[in-house]
């Protein structure tokens, strides 16, 4: 499997601001009228995702998605939930594949995949880790690396 973790995905960053834009009322034309909608970031940003997730798989999702259910076939993880090796390991690894690689978490798995190719060592790798998690639960750290209160 060929998986291309050279560039930052924009599906997501671009959706949070436009969507953020949306919710402060900060997308007004000139007329008065909504320059775009939620729906349409939405729909915008969806077909965007798709764009980038073929991209990262090099245009060639049913093997990349292959490869990687049969990767997560042999991780601890499908280890504890499957058994035997039976249909229902591998239809648990495709879960975990699809979940992955949904448009509401891809952003943080690519990004972990960059860590995973990029990482010189197990320690960066880890903190790389916890920064992905961390984004996807909305954790804010100030400037001193502490984390800050929830909102």
């Amino acid at each position: 499997m060929s998986y291309d973790s050279s560039f930052d995905l924009k599906y997501h960053i671009i959706e949070q601001e436009l969507l953020q834009k949306v919710a402060s009322g900060d997308n007004v034309n000139a007329d008065g009228t909504p320059a775009f909608t939620a729906e349409g970031v939405e729909a915008i940003c969806h077909e965007l995702y798709k764009k980038e997730l073929k991209r990262a798989f090099c245009d060639d999702m049913e093997g990349g998605i292959d490869a990687l259910r049969t990767q997560l076939e042999s991780t601890p993880v499908a280890a504890r939930i499957a058994h035997d090796g039976s249909t229902y390991e591998k239809n648990m690894a495709l879960l975990f594949v699809a979940a992955l690689c949904s448009q509401g978490v891809f952003h943080v798995t690519h990004r972990a995949i960059r860590a995973g190719a990029n990482a010189p060592d197990q320690a960066s790798l880890c903190a790389e880790a916890v920064a992905a998690a961390e984004e996807l639960v909305g954790v804010k750290r100030n400037s001193d690396g502490k984390m800050e209160d929830a909102v």
